[in-house]
């Protein structure tokens, strides 16, 4: 089976993060049961000896003419398209698979204006924007537009997925597959009791406002507990940044604690640093690609987390956090001091944590599951 996907910014440095960590590894694992899998982007910079890559200029419609040639120079059996609200109805381009098999894949989340005036007083003017611009899209447009023009519809969380089933009504197949985990890369460790009496709470990936870092050194100026420290992983973080989030650190006036290291650091390192912590925080305004795998490493290492109310974060926690309203700098506090103090509840977490670990799925699953929905 020849299988096409078309991805903005498909390119190595990304390869980490979703969506493109999701392309990836399930690309990878259609090519190794011997399917043909070909990428269609962006990226002037995209580089694989995994797929047939194939660069754009960009996937708008003025480039309508050179995508059209990739679809037929190919002629795919399957096309999987990452989309948003907002491609949906910007992308005249997506009229060319009409009389294909194609499958839309949500890397984006739907919200709903509620959830974005919530977030909004949170979030940079980029992601105002950006999220603001997706929100704005009538449901009925995107809803047209999906049942239309896609024969299946691929999303990461349950939120995702019940609001689209709930709009579409059985119009189109909505799969829920998550993120899939190499398991045996992050192995539990049972917690033991914390004889330092010190609590690290963890934050790592980029340090931006749509991630809750500003809510967490918000929260962090109101914890005067001396034993209650944060450590900060600054994913890409170069000198420059790391001096602007020193400024912003003493900016909010937090008193505790608080260790900042930026670039990338090893998987092992990573680990290590998951390890050693009480919880890892994770209290997004909104979630930019569906679902973090941070979450699930993270609970898979035995270590707890707290995720904010929004998208797929809470169900993917599950047992093993703690759930705050997002944009909720008190109820981010308050869940920082209860774990700090409380040895019963995160006994319960940590031990949650083995039990939510068994249910994560591999990536190969999370590949088969794919397919089954490429297949119907």
């Amino acid at each position: 089976m020849k299988i096409l996907f078309f991805v903005s910014q498909y390119c190595t440095g990304n390869l980490k993060l979703q969506p493109w960590l999701t392309i990836h590894r399930t690309g990878r694992k259609f090519r190794d049961l011997g399917h043909q899998v070909h990428i269609a982007t962006d990226s002037m910079t995209a580089d694989s000896e995994d797929f047939c890559l194939h660069r754009l200029k960009s996937l708008r419609g003025s480039n309508s003419l050179r995508i059209k040639n990739i679809i037929k120079e190919i002629t795919p059996d399957k096309i999987i398209v990452s989309v948003s609200p907002t491609s949906l109805i910007t992308a005249g381009w997506y009229e060319l698979f009409r009389n294909h098999d194609t499958y839309a894949f949500m890397s984006n989340a739907f919200y709903n204006k509620r959830e974005f005036i919530r977030a909004i007083r949170h979030l940079s003017l980029r992601d105002i924007v950006t999220f603001g611009g997706q929100v704005a899209v009538p449901e009925i447009f995107w809803a047209e537009r999906l049942k239309s023009l896609f024969k299946g519809i691929i999303c990461q969380s349950v939120n995702t997925a019940e609001r689209l089933e709930k709009a579409l009504k059985s119009a189109v197949s909505v799969y829920h597959i998550p993120p899939g985990i190499d398991i045996d890369d992050w192995h539990y460790i049972k917690k033991t009791e914390n004889s330092t009496q010190q609590s690290i709470f963890l934050y790592t990936g980029s340090a931006t406002k749509i991630r809750g870092f500003n809510l967490i050194l918000k929260a962090f100026s109101k914890i005067h507990d001396p034993d209650i420290a944060l450590m900060i992983l600054a994913r890409n973080a170069g000198e420059g940044q790391l001096d602007i989030l020193k400024k912003q650190v003493r900016k909010y006036g937090v008193k505790c604690t608080v260790d900042i290291i930026g670039g990338w650091v090893s998987q092992k390192a990573l680990k290590d640093y998951i390890y050693n912590a009480r919880a890892v925080l994770l209290p997004f305004i909104l979630v930019p690609s569906e679902l973090p795998v941070t979450v699930m490493e993270s609970i898979a290492c035995g270590t707890p987390v707290i995720v904010s109310r929004i998208d797929g974060l809470p169900g993917s926690a599950g047992s093993a956090g703690l759930v705050i309203p997002h944009g909720n700098v008190d109820a981010l506090v308050t869940a920082v001091e209860r774990l700090h103090i409380d040895e019963r509840l995160y006994n319960e977490l940590t031990k949650s944590c083995n039990s939510v670990r068994e249910s994560m799925m591999s990536w190969e699953t999370v590949s088969l599951e794919w397919l089954r929905a490429l297949e119907n």
